[in-house]
């Protein structure tokens, strides 16, 4: 049985190792694919906000939130965004309006 403390270092690395791979894969992809870049700034810029924020730990996070004015932009964006980092953003429909998050 592992302790509080060593289950903490196997999430911690764990995190750290998926979150290199996006890093990686991002930056290999960005190079390669300015069409999806500027499709996705585009978006970011026309219907989207990115936020920065300093955690209590000192990490930073970035908060990416899209508004799409409709499911063919949404799946447009899911594909760009899926190409360029490899994951995949959450979208719910919470009232009027789509949102996707990453």
């Amino acid at each position: 049985m592992f302790s509080k403390e060593t289950n903490k270092k196997i999430a911690v690395n764990r995190w750290k190792n998926f979150h290199d791979g996006i890093r990686q894969r991002a930056s290999a992809n960005f190079l390669k694919n300015h069409e999806l870049n500027a499709r996705i700034l585009g978006y970011l810029f026309g219907d989207g906000s990115v936020i920065i924020r300093r955690e209590k730990n000192g990490k930073i996070r970035y908060d990416v939130q899209f508004y799409p004015d409709g499911t063919e932009m949404l799946d447009a964006y899911i594909y760009a965004f899926n190409k360029l980092f490899g994951i995949s953003p959450h979208c719910s429909q919470p009232r009027s309006f789509l949102l996707s998050k990453a």
